[in-house]
């Protein structure tokens, strides 16, 4: 069993197969399979929200005759998502 307690990176990536890449603060890049990682901690406030980025692409096709813009954190039924008001 290979522990990693404190350990801490500045980049994470989620790559291809089910593969985690990363960068140490020292500059070392290291790979791991996914399921190897039991929790991330996100530390200093640097973890962006889904919400936050920019979409490359919003096509909406209805299904009845409704229009359904495109907005960031909104749910279905007025207004803002019941977790943002806590």
């Amino acid at each position: 069993m290979l522990t990693a307690a404190g350990f801490r990176a500045r980049e994470l990536k989620f790559g291809a197969l089910d593969r985690l890449t990363l960068r140490t603060l020292f500059g070392v890049e290291l790979e791991t399979p996914s399921g190897a990682v039991e929790s991330l901690r996100f530390l200093g406030g640097s973890a962006t929200y889904l919400s936050d980025l920019a979409p490359d692409e919003y096509k909406f096709e209805p299904y009845f005759e409704l229009d359904w813009p495109l907005r960031n954190d909104r749910k279905r039924v007025r207004g803002i998502p019941d977790a943002a008001r806590r």
